[in-house]
């Protein structure tokens, strides 16, 4: 009994109230902590990817207007291109004649 009344009198008891109080805080920045980690992840898995479709192997139908591109000297590192770079810049290129 006499713990109890000490508890009581100097109001030892907030401190219960302030240790849950923190727990609960600790609970949610977890799950903050948590949704960041599976965001970071997500994102992580789409720069991935997208990084693997910015990087191809030269396709066989631009080999020609790469070959021409490159004797001409308008590219020095035509591996590992983006599929835009090979359908678009150096097809019309060849189409038109520039290489």
């Amino acid at each position: 009994m006499k713990l109890y009344t000490l508890i009581e009198v100097n109001g030892l008891h907030t401190y219960d109230q302030e240790a849950d109080n923190m727990l609960n805080e600790i609970e949610v920045l977890k799950g903050q902590v948590q949704t960041l980690l599976n965001t970071a992840d997500a994102h992580i898995e789409k720069i991935n990817e997208l990084e693997a479709k910015a990087s191809i192997p030269m396709p066989e139908w631009a080999r020609e207007a790469v070959s021409a591109a490159v004797s001409s000297g308008l590219i020095d590192t035509p591996e590992g291109r983006s599929y835009d770079f090979y359908s678009l810049l150096l097809t019309v290129f060849r189409r038109k004649g520039l290489i």
